[in-house]
C-alpha cells in the first residue's frame, strides 16, 4: 500500500480540483460534483483508510491507475500519448522548482510491441507539469513501477515482466471505474436529465480538460480586463481635479 504521506498528498490534490461551470455538452464532460466523485473512486487505499469504492487491487495497480486518470484529466492527453510516456519524459529544471512532461514519439522496434503513434505533428510537445504530479510520478517510477530491460515506458503491466500497457487495458480501467460510478452515483447517469454523463471514457477526460482550460483562460482574462478598467477609472479620477485647478488658475 502507498505510504500515509503519499495518500495524504493525494487527498489534498483531490480537494484542489477546479469546479466546472454549466455547458451545453455536459454529456461529454464531468459535472461539478461528478468530477471529484470520479477522483474519489480511484483514490488509492492506505493502511489507515480503505477506499471501498476503488475497484482495483490495493497497492501497485491502484496507484498506477490513479496516476493514469490524473494525467488524462490534468493534461488532456490522448491514450497514445499517455502510453508513449517514458521515465525520461519527466524532468525538472536545475533549480528544481519547475517541472516538465515531454510528449513525443519513440523509434520503431523499441520495446516488446509496436509503439503507439501521435495523432499529428502537433502531438510532440512539452507540458508544464504540476509539482504534485511530479512528486507522484517520481514515487511511482522510483519505488513502485515494475522495471523492464526492454523498454522505459512509465506505465507497465502488473503481470509478468512489466510489459507496456495497451489501449485495451486503459479502456478496461475506465470501464471498471464507470461501473462503480454508475452504481454509486446513478443520478449523474440518469436519462431523466439532459446533462447526464453517458459513459465515462478516456475521451471524456480530454473533453473535461479542454473545458477546464478554456474556463481558466476566460477567468484570467476577465480578471485582467476588470483590473484594467479599474486602473483606467482611477487615472481618470486623478485627471479631473487637475483640470479644475488649471481652469481656476487661467481665470485668475
Amino acid at each position: 500500500m502507498a505510504s500515509r504521506f503519499v495518500i495524504a498528498s493525494i487527498h489534498l490534490a483531490i480537494i484542489r480540483t477546479l469546479p466546472l461551470m454549466k455547458w451545453q455538452h455536459f454529456h461529454t464532460i464531468l459535472r461539478t460534483v461528478a468530477y471529484p466523485n470520479q477522483i474519489n473512486i480511484i483514490a488509492p487505499c492506505s493502511t489507515r483508510k480503505h477506499n471501498l469504492l476503488n475497484p482495483f487491487p490495493s497497492g501497485y495497480i491502484q496507484f498506477r491507475n490513479f496516476l493514469i486518470v490524473r494525467l488524462l484529466l490534468n493534461y488532456g492527453l490522448r491514450i497514445g500519448e499517455l502510453l508513449l510516456l517514458e521515465c525520461s519524459s519527466i524532468k525538472s529544471n536545475i533549480k528544481g522548482d519547475k517541472f516538465s512532461l515531454i510528449v513525443t514519439t519513440v523509434e520503431e522496434g523499441y520495446g516488446p510491441r509496436p509503439p503507439p503513434s501521435l495523432k499529428n505533428v502537433w502531438g510532440s510537445r512539452v507540458l508544464e507539469l504540476d509539482k504534485q504530479d511530479y512528486y507522484f510520478l517520481s514515487i511511482y517510477i522510483g519505488k513502485i513501477r515494475t522495471e523492464s530491460d526492454s523498454h522505459d515506458f512509465i506505465f507497465t503491466s502488473s503481470q509478468g515482466v512489466g510489459k507496456p500497457l495497451s489501449y485495451t487495458t486503459i479502456h478496461s480501467i475506465f470501464s471498471k471505474i464507470d461501473d462503480v460510478f454508475t452504481s454509486n452515483y446513478p443520478e449523474y447517469k440518469s436519462k431523466l436529465y439532459f446533462d447526464a454523463l453517458q459513459r465515462l471514457t478516456p475521451h471524456v477526460t480530454r473533453h473535461t480538460w479542454a473545458y477546464l482550460t478554456l474556463q481558466r483562460i476566460y477567468h484570467l482574462r476577465y480578471l485582467k480586463s476588470k483590473s484594467t478598467k479599474k486602473h483606467l477609472t482611477v487615472n481618470h479620477m486623478k485627471i479631473i481635479p487637475s483640470l479644475h485647478s488649471t481652469v481656476s488658475w487661467i481665470s485668475q
